[in-house]
């Protein structure tokens, strides 16, 4: 990998660092503490009350909301609705593919009103100016893979569905990981494909790691970091 490529895998670290341990790692790290010291209804009130907080401290501060950290909120108050209003541990094990259902539809919806889903998690992930995502070009990319994720989220969430009703729970549980594997690894690959297309046809025109558009064309990075939601 030469200079270039190296100097945007940093900045993307950088960038998509903070978001990811906000709204996934940390809420992740609580649930599995919490579960087995407590149980799960109090783990599952544990990640909501961090999203929350989370939540609550960027509209105080007037800060830009992730949407990583938006939809781990969103996901973490259907489970424990969902598990609430149920009463049963077989939709705990249920009610995240039909989260990443919504959130596939999400996805897809986002794509004719104009507001690729994939642009704002982009955001999160990827270090580009606000006047870089609204480039035409960067907007239809996001268009396009907004279409690519929910089709792996529904995949992801048809290969659940299909585990959970044809395997034992130990069994599904000792699965489970592989699902994200086989259905999102495609989408990654894809989201790299084209956003290195995106920046080759740039010219230098979009750039990771600027903080707006440069001011003299440059050689554009050999590659971008994937759009990849952590998901249910």
């Amino acid at each position: 990998m030469g200079s270039s490529g190296w100097q945007w895998v940093r900045a993307t670290i950088r960038h998509a660092g903070p978001c990811l341990l906000e709204g996934t790692v940390i809420p992740l790290v609580l649930f599995t503490a919490v579960v087995h010291a407590l149980g799960l209804m109090p783990a599952l009130w544990t990640s909501l009350l961090w999203s929350g907080a989370a939540l609550g401290r960027r509209v105080i501060g007037r800060c830009r909301i992730s949407g990583v950290l938006l939809l781990g909120a969103v996901g973490t108050a259907f489970r424990l609705v969902t598990v609430v209003w149920m009463g049963s541990p077989f939709v705990f094990f249920l009610q995240p593919a039909v989260a990443t259902v919504a959130c596939a539809l999400a996805f897809g919806l986002s794509v004719p009103l104009g507001r690729p889903l994939a642009a704002r998690l982009g955001a999160d992930l990827v270090p580009l100016g606000e006047g870089q995502w609204a480039d035409p070009e960067v907007r239809a990319a996001c268009g396009r893979l907004s279409l690519v994720w929910c089709g792996a989220l529904l995949a992801n969430a048809a290969l659940t569905l299909w585990l959970l009703s044809t395997l034992d729970v130990p069994t599904f549980v000792l699965l489970r990981p592989l699902v994200g594997l086989v259905t999102t690894l495609p989408a990654i690959v894809t989201s790299a494909v084209v956003g290195t297309a995106v920046l080759r046809r740039s010219g230098g025109r979009i750039q990771v790691g600027c903080p707006g558009p440069p001011t003299a064309p440059t050689a554009a990075p050999t590659g971008v970091p994937a759009l990849a939601p952590a998901v249910g």
